[in-house]
């Protein structure tokens, strides 16, 4: 009995494992290609061409290859530049970079973009006054911290920024890469979101 039983729970195991690779290769594959933002620029008639070119070259990423940071923070920025033409309203959006170019770090390609598409797709960044707010810094020798903040969307009162399928799919590609050594935080209030991730870097 005490073997049947061993096998039930290993086999539970392996299912769950496999699950959160496809979690976790979802959310990547979903930061390649943003479906919603290119029909949103289809929409507005506007650089969809050039959105095409952005993609083709996130296309040549796999999830199993780490990128230069530098590469990854550039695209970051093509991202939002994307994400504020689509829209009719001005999206406002402060950007602090602390971390000096330096091209011997490396990151998982697309795990800085979530909490910012997040941010952008859930947050009411529409204020002159209260900006999108992105913050990248070094967090020791070896470490990153991203911190991301959003004036609350009211509107969206369904849709959670802290637990949505994004984030849920985001946090099992952080558990899958970095097992428990990384730290994701998540504070808000009735006007304020903010979300703060720190992890290693690869040199």
């Amino acid at each position: 009995m005490g073997k049947l039983f061993q096998k039930i729970f290993k086999k539970e195991e392996v299912l769950d494992v496999e699950k959160l690779k496809d979690q976790a290769e979802l959310s990547f594959v979903q930061c390649r290609f943003d479906r919603d933002l290119y029909i949103a620029l289809a929409d507005v008639n506007h650089e969809t061409l050039k959105f095409c070119d952005f993609v083709r070259d996130c296309m040549t990423l796999t999830s199993k290859t780490p990128i230069l940071l530098d590469d990854e923070v550039e695209r970051i920025c093509s991202y939002i530049t994307y994400f504020q033409l689509s829209r009719e309203e001005v999206i406002h959006c402060k950007y602090e970079c602390g971390v000096e170019k330096d091209r011997s770090l490396k990151i998982d390609p697309f795990i800085l973009l979530p909490l910012i598409k997040n941010a952008l797709c859930y947050g009411y960044n529409t204020m002159p006054n209260h900006p999108l707010r992105i913050r990248l810094v070094m967090s020791g020798s070896h470490k990153i911290k991203l911190e991301v903040s959003n004036r609350v969307n009211h509107n969206l009162i369904a849709i959670s920024q802290e637990d949505n399928d994004d984030i849920r799919l985001f946090k099992a590609r952080l558990q899958l890469l970095y097992g428990d050594n990384y730290e994701l935080y998540f504070n808000s209030n009735s006007n304020l979101f903010k979300a703060t991730l720190i992890i290693d870097v690869i040199r």
